[in-house]
């Protein structure tokens, strides 16, 4: 084979192989990325659900709050009044928690304290009517005995409450659309992902399989055609040939003009030992068969 053959047949092989390389590892790095995008959805949606979930109860907590201060003003049993204070104090210091999680972050309420600019806009115009009922609930739980401040606590937080509770219904349902947007993202980029993915192996297929299958063709077809003359020239030689197995020295072939000289057929003559048809006494013979040219033989056919 010429030298420039040999050089062009070796720089196509580093060029197919350096276009695999490239492929797989893109295929690789997409696969990665998909597999990120995926978790950390996941994980999004995990803290969405809670996030939702936590929000939609602060609107129960405050009717709770706005209903045990009010039951609180009418109750004169002792026992009552104290039930419906742990409730309150509960109510309330559970409230208080879930406003602060939603807000800043809270690791045991699972909260992230994530939020939007538009979510913190909404959190600062119920500030106010926060902290007023969060304020009013402490004086019924510092004073439960003194019933006019009682009532004007009570009061305090039924006029805050509206604002409250309107505030919150626009805060689940911002995070409900956030959330809502999130997923359509995360599946628009799982589409492109999975696109990309496809084309890449589109494009693999068409710049190297495509291309290897053609050249591997194109070899098969060249020794083929070597085959074909070697048998032509075997076969046609004026010359006795055999093609022997170089390990063993048994023939493995023998052209027409062999089968005339040894007087064989070839399939008598095929894997047998090539040493039975040489006078290994001849110094060359023996060396050819690699024994010692001193030892004496029985002499060949």
């Amino acid at each position: 084979m010429p030298a420039s053959a040999v050089k062009s047949s070796d720089f196509s092989a580093r060029h197919f192989r350096c276009r695999y390389v490239v492929a797989l590892s893109l295929i690789a790095l997409l696969t990665l990325l998909s597999q990120w995008v995926i978790q950390s959805s996941i994980a999004d949606q995990e803290h969405d659900s809670r996030i939702v979930n936590l929000a939609g109860r602060q609107r129960m907590l405050s009717q709770k709050i706005t209903k045990i201060s009010f039951y609180l003003a009418g109750e004169e049993s002792p026992s009552r009044r104290k039930e419906y204070l742990g409730k309150l104090e509960e109510a309330l210091a559970l409230w208080e928690r879930s406003h602060a999680g939603l807000l800043h972050g809270d690791a045991d309420l699972d909260l992230p304290g994530k939020n939007s600019t538009a979510v913190v806009t909404l959190f600062q115009s119920i500030e106010s009517a926060h902290l007023a009922m969060a304020a009013a609930a402490r004086d019924i739980l510092s004073a439960p005995d003194d019933m006019a401040r009682l009532k004007q606590a009570a009061q305090r937080i039924r006029d805050a409450e509206p604002n409250f509770l309107a505030g919150m219904d626009e805060i689940v349902f911002r995070y409900d659309a956030e959330a809502k947007t999130r997923v359509k993202l995360v599946r628009n980029l799982e589409t492109g992902l999975t696109v990309l993915i496809l084309l890449v192996l589109a494009l693999e297929a068409k710049f190297i399989f495509a291309p290897a299958v053609r050249r591997l063709r194109l070899d098969m077809r060249t020794l083929e055609a070597h085959d074909a003359e070697m048998e032509t020239l075997f076969s046609a030689s004026p010359t006795a040939m055999f093609l022997v197995d170089e390990a063993a020295l048994t023939i493995i072939r023998c052209n027409r003009k062999a089968e005339q000289l040894i007087g064989c057929g070839a399939e008598y003559l095929q894997q047998r030992p090539f040493s039975d048809l040489l006078d290994c006494r001849h110094e060359v013979n023996r060396l050819f068969l690699g024994q010692d040219p001193h030892r004496r033989c029985p002499r060949g056919p």
